[in-house]
């Protein structure tokens, strides 16, 4: 019986940790998307809660580590210069640009991490296309206090299916 307790609490212990990770990736998406909103540049939410809350009623069943967030590329530097101003340090900055991904940057804080993608990785099509497809149909999501674009059921199933892409 004290080892079932002890699995136990660890269970709680875990599912804990992984929900205080959760907000805080939460908060860091709401305050990333409300700056990049401020700053006129529209976002899409790709996976973590997006795809959590879809799939499942509790989110803690599907962790995630980071915020991904879609932009145009058009307004990759201008993103990227906003998330800098709330304290966001760039991952790999001042690597070569071969060693730097073709398809997003990512940004370290204290709260956690953001990759900021124009793109996805290995799709064959311009980043234009990319924006276009995953932002039509997007809906809403309630996320700590903001509201947040996330790609419609379709795309949501395939960044599931193949979380490479991101």
């Amino acid at each position: 019986m004290k080892a079932g307790r002890e699995a136990a609490f660890r269970s709680v212990g875990a599912t804990l940790v992984i929900k205080e990770a959760q907000r805080r990736l939460d908060a860091l998406a709401a305050e990333s998307v409300t700056a990049l909103r401020s700053a006129s540049i529209p976002c899409l939410m790709l996976r973590g809660p997006a795809i959590a809350r879809w799939l499942y009623d509790d989110s803690s069943e599907r962790a995630y580590e980071d915020v991904d967030l879609l932009i145009p590329v058009s307004a990759r530097e201008e993103a990227a210069k906003v998330l800098l101003g709330l304290g966001l340090e760039p991952l790999l900055d001042g690597a070569a640009p071969s060693e730097q991904a073709p398809h997003a940057k990512t940004l370290i804080g204290e709260a956690g991490t953001v990759d900021l993608h124009w793109t996805l990785k290995g799709v064959g099509v311009q980043p234009e296309a990319v924006w276009a497809a995953l932002g039509e149909d997007a809906e809403e999501l309630s996320l700590a206090k903001a509201s947040i674009r996330v790609a419609a059921p379709g795309a949501r199933a395939l960044l599931e299916l193949i979380p490479e892409l991101a």
